[in-house]
């Protein structure tokens, strides 16, 4: 690996370098070098025995120019790698998280209201599984989460299944997640919005006192084919949005901004 860009002494130009190991020795095969690879928030330094060739790591000390007694030469710097740093910044931002990582919500409850606190106190975004059961199974789950969950602001949500079987249930599952305020929904098995879905998404919109609009609610959704991800990534679908304007499951303004 090159050398590390972020700190000045280690640049390409430099004829050759040397790690000094201070109070720490440096790892070489076995237990030392695993337990030393497993301390991923600490700089590492990449090093080898003249000895043998062996490649080991060497954990604090410092570097220098200078081959002393106890030096050993460096061939690479890698800096400390945080979990927190992998991923997009802008999903935990937006969904108030510490990693990047979702559990998904596995139908029937087997993602239970357990799988989702544990994952909130993580920094993780869980999901509860909603599919299969009955309304008020759903109601009792999110009644659990809030009260766990919400007065330390922790982030959660329940799974919005199509039901093409059970429009009905679906649209109920909606109508429940939007009435108790459920902020994040996973949408799973669509091949096509409904207006269970775009409901759930619409509903809440408004503009801030800067003009800019702002979501009430958002929607994760599953998808395995392209022409699925580009339903929800396009505008909300005129015909329902109308639809749900007449039904006054929307109002006007709702139906303005999600077009």
């Amino acid at each position: 690996m090159p050398y590390s860009a972020a700190s000045p002494a280690l640049s390409p130009q430099s004829d050759a370098l040397y790690w000094c190991p201070g109070t720490s020795q440096p790892a070489f095969g076995g237990s030392a070098l695993k337990a030393a690879i497993a301390q991923i928030r600490s700089s590492a330094q990449v090093i080898r025995d003249d000895r043998d060739g062996r490649i080991g790591l060497g954990l604090g000390g410092s570097l220098s120019v200078q081959r002393g007694a106890d030096a050993w030469p460096l061939h690479a710097s890698l800096p400390p790698l945080y979990p927190e740093w992998l991923g997009d910044r802008g999903f935990t931002e937006a969904h108030g998280l510490r990693f990047p990582y979702v559990g998904g919500a596995m139908a029937n409850g087997i993602a239970t209201t357990r799988m989702v606190a544990e994952l909130a106190k993580s920094g993780c975004l869980g999901f509860f599984g909603a599919a299969g059961l009955s309304k008020s199974r759903v109601e009792a789950a999110i009644t659990e989460l809030q009260r766990d969950l919400d007065p330390g602001g922790l982030p959660w949500g329940v799974n919005l299944i199509h039901s093409p079987a059970e429009p009905a249930h679906e649209e109920a599952i909606a109508e429940l997640l939007i009435a108790r305020g459920v902020r994040c929904v996973e949408a799973s098995a669509y091949m096509a919005l409904t207006p269970a879905i775009v409901r759930y998404a619409a509903a809440g919109l408004r503009r801030d006192p800067s003009g800019a609009i702002v979501r009430r609610h958002r929607v994760l959704a599953k998808v395995s084919r392209e022409e699925v991800a580009r339903r929800f990534l396009e505008p909300m679908p005129k015909a329902l949005l109308s639809a749900l304007l007449a039904r006054g499951q929307l109002s006007a303004q709702e139906v303005e901004l999600a077009a």
